[in-house]
């Protein structure tokens, strides 16, 4: 039978002769204007529209000269429909001069079917609105005095990216729990409470009163919305949970429990603290809390590694640095430093060769803190606009890779930190920026640059994993040499060959360790030096003048990140001066991915700022993560931590007398066990 197209033809020829007809107006005035040079006709608040039928022999411009009216054209790509607005005053028809709405003329026309006034819609940005009452003064969430001098984060809410599904834990003095804004938000799973041990990490109160420490570190990651108090997180959507540690004797094996504590449930762990900022302690995590690091890289989150950002320090008025922070300078770790509101280095931040990145907190007396929730015990009111230090700028940073792991859960922990690397943004032209031989700027004040979350966001949903991290190590340099006083200096090179880096693999550099013992009867006056191939420079031990200390350094290591993504390949020079080295090695950590490889990841996320794969249905398949038992159920030793690390090595084992991760064919279990009273401080 044949199909009957014929009333399907006539439906679209009465749909195609169609006409959308808009009167231009701006008033609400329905009266005729009185003539003047130059008067624009009083029109309407808003446009107006019409649908018209026109037989064959009546056309648009008769109808829109009816009106009163001039045809603007088609609207867009609407076919049929046009735009028709009013004309001046002086050349109104006589129909208009009879004070004749043009309306009632387009009603009562044989030929228009149906028309309608348009009016001027009201329409808003897409915008965050939040009813927490001190969120206005949140300056580092959406800064409107100092333009661009916030994380970037609103764009990123917008798009319902809120850290779901992702846990934070705070590892600190305590989390007030039943705090209205964290309850919602908060992870009985992932919590423990190591110094009473129990499963409740609630704050004990102190005399001092200095107990609210973690819980306002967990405000500022996860505090929920539009509860009408205090504020608002970063992450808002995600989980956070609390490891009670701080509140009593640190030891190595407890610091070690911590770094691993249901490190199946939290995926990244905040720790604003360490070791004194008083600009003569050298001192950081010991053997086991070292172990407990590298474990919970290899086995933390199934196998993707658990992500520890760490706080770089508050010693700035002492000349600190953190590179005589062990918990900064590990390549396990993401140290994060401090910027003021308008983007400038704090009084009492530290400079550091192996910070990888800043975001905000407090400046001087007369710059605002950041504003987050407070203990409401010893008559806290659980809200506070006082919050400080580089302590307040880890946790915005844990809160942010919250936002990125929404996206992408699969990203391992040096994925994490290679996109800060990657997308970090230069905050203060003062600073001592370099550009190494990979383009990337980096410097000791502020690593590679402020953590903008629009951007980390974006990066994250287009990211591939990286190679897997490989290391080069030269051998031990035993000698006893003096050391000139400075200015002048020691000189000692390593030359590193395509040769040396083959068995490994290893095309580009992430982190580069220098291990040294040094005697000197003042500490504090050495100074070293490490220059990579490219000439990038890196201070890893800075001079300190109340350094006094005359054990010097014993086997200490110090590293940089400024030469991330250059060629490991070349000549490294270490440029030491004062008194007697004793003890030196070199350690390289990288990959196999090319230089060219870096560039071409560089373009990839330049061009994802945009938003364009963050707006679409692309995706990147995640690979299942790996089977792993969420504790360690035996006593927790440095045998049994090493016993749980080899079977992860493909079957071999994992040498955990150094630093590097390389498998051997036996794991080292005659050891002693190390319990080492660690003092701490929360920064």
């Amino acid at each position: 039978m044949a199909t009957p197209y014929f009333p399907t033809f006539l439906l679209l020829l009465f749909l195609s002769s169609l006409f959308l007809l808009e009167q231009c107006f701006i008033s609400s005035v329905l009266k005729l204007p009185r003539s003047g040079k130059n008067t624009s006709f009083p029109l309407l608040e808003v446009l107006s529209e019409f649908n018209l039928y026109l037989s064959s022999v009546f056309s648009l411009s008769q109808v829109a000269e009816q009106a009163g009216l001039t045809n603007q054209g088609q609207v867009g790509q609407l076919e049929g429909h046009y735009l028709l607005c009013s004309v001046k005053p002086a050349s109104v028809a006589g129909i208009w001069s009879k004070s004749v709405w043009p309306g009632d003329v387009l009603a009562a026309h044989p030929h228009v079917l149906w028309y309608s006034q348009e009016r001027v819609l009201s329409r808003s940005k897409r915008s965050m609105a939040f009813n927490d009452p001190n969120y206005p003064k949140q300056w580092h969430l959406h800064n409107y005095l100092n333009k661009g001098m916030d994380i970037n984060v609103t764009g990123v809410w917008e798009r319902n990216i809120t850290g779901q599904g992702v846990t934070v834990v705070v590892v600190d003095d305590g989390v007030e729990h039943t705090h209205q804004d964290i309850q919602p938000n908060y992870s009985a799973e992932g919590s423990y409470d190591l110094n009473s041990n129990d499963p409740d990490p609630m704050p004990h109160p102190d005399i001092q009163s200095d107990n609210h420490h973690g819980t306002r570190c967990a405000g500022e990651i996860a505090a929920v919305p539009n509860n009408s108090f205090c504020a608002v997180g970063v992450a808002y959507g995600s989980k956070v949970a609390g490891i009670r540690v701080l509140d009593g004797p640190l030891t190595d094996s407890l610091e070690a429990i911590a770094f691993n504590k249901h490190y199946q449930v939290n995926d990244i762990y905040s720790c604003s603290w360490g070791p004194d900022d008083d600009g003569h302690t050298v001192d950081g995590p010991h053997p086991l809390g070292k172990a407990a690091l590298q474990h919970g890289v290899i086995a933390g989150r199934q196998g993707f590694g658990s992500i520890f950002v760490v706080a770089s320090g508050n010693g700035g008025q002492y000349n600190d640095n953190c590179n005589f922070d062990g918990y900064a300078n590990s390549i396990y770790t993401i140290t994060i430093g401090a910027v003021d509101e308008k983007g400038r280095m704090p009084f009492y931040a530290e400079e550091c060769a192996s910070m990888l990145a800043v975001t905000f907190s407090s400046g001087g007396s007369k710059l605002r803190s950041i504003v987050t929730s407070d203990w409401s015990m010893r008559k806290g009111t659980g809200c506070t606009d006082g919050h400080t230090g580089t302590s307040a700028a880890a946790p915005l940073a844990a809160g942010m890779v919250a936002l990125m792991l929404q996206v992408r859960p699969c990203l391992s922990w040096r994925d994490v930190q290679h996109i800060i690397t990657f997308t970090a943004t230069k905050c203060d032209n003062s600073a001592d920026w370099r550009v190494n031989g990979a383009g990337f700027h980096h410097s000791h004040q502020h690593g590679f640059g402020l953590l903008n979350a629009w951007r980390l966001v974006n990066a994250a949903k287009v990211w591939e994993s990286v190679p897997f991290l490989v290391s080069y190590q030269s051998s031990v340099i035993k000698e006893e040499v003096p050391i000139p006083t400075y200015p002048d200096e020691l000189i000692r090179i390593w030359k590193v060959s395509a040769a040396d880096l083959r068995q490994s693999g290893m095309e580009t550099l992430e982190h580069v360790a220098v291990t040294v013992t040094i005697t000197h009867p003042c500490r504090g006056n050495v100074e070293i030096v490490l220059v990579c191939p490219s000439g990038m420079t890196s201070v890893i031990g800075a001079r300190r003048a109340i350094d006094r200390d005359p054990a010097g350094y014993q086997d200490w290591t110090f590293s940089t990140v400024r030469c991330w993504g250059e060629s490991a390949k070349g000549q490294y020079t270490l440029k030491i001066s004062d008194h007697m080295l004793k003890q030196s090695q070199l350690t390289l950590y990288g990959s196999s991915m090319s230089s060219s490889e870096v560039q071409d990841r560089q373009r990839l996320l330049e061009e994802a700022m945009s938003g364009k794969y963050l707006d679409s249905s692309f995706s990147l398949p995640c690979p299942p993560g790996l089977d792993i038992p969420p504790e360690i159920v035996s006593p927790f030793t440095s045998n049994s931590l090493k016993v749980s690390l080899c079977p992860l090595c493909l079957s071999l084992e994992v040498d955990l007398k150094s630093d590097i991760n390389n498998c051997v064919k036996s794991c080292d279990v005659n050891c002693k066990m190390y319990t080492i009273h660690v003092s701490l401080e929360t920064y």
